[in-house]
């Protein structure tokens, strides 16, 4: 029997945090997927990006933030399984330059900042999974869905 070799698509999400000790969260729309729930800042990897990279970029798109390399701290990576395979990587981030902003009208109905006791809902599954497991000090967390 030949083992089959897995192939992912790997996202990056960043947990921005502020001077309160709040989260960043976005409301997805239009995408049909997941819309009208709560999720992290994120974006695809792309051929060629680093992590960090993907981070930075996802930021400058999505809410017109500058942020550094050193400013992105690994914080938790997760595994989801379906019909296709992704890896979830997820950066905490307490700083950026620019002010924050809702640069994708079209896919996000607003962001609000919520303290980690108090998260917004209903947020996406494997995103509340995974601000679980940082809260609870996890670094690697496994979702499957078969």
């Amino acid at each position: 029997m030949t083992a089959m070799h897995l192939q992912a698509v790997v996202d990056v999400h960043i947990l921005f945090v502020d001077g309160q000790g709040r989260w960043l969260f976005s409301q997805r729309c239009n995408i049909g997927d997941n819309d009208g729930e709560y999720a992290l800042v994120a974006g695809y990897l792309e051929y060629g990006e680093t992590l960090k990279q993907c981070a930075i970029r996802a930021a400058a798109n999505e809410i017109g933030v500058d942020l550094q390399e050193a400013a992105l701290e690994f914080c938790h990576v997760m595994r989801r399984g379906g019909e296709q395979v992704r890896i979830s990587f997820f950066f905490v981030c307490h700083e950026w330059q620019g002010e924050i902003g809702d640069n994708e009208l079209d896919a996000c109905s607003g962001l609000i900042w919520r303290a980690p006791h108090d998260l917004p809902q209903p947020m996406v599954e494997y995103v509340a999974l995974a601000l679980r497991n940082i809260r609870t000090g996890q670094s690697v967390g496994d979702l499957a869905w078969l």
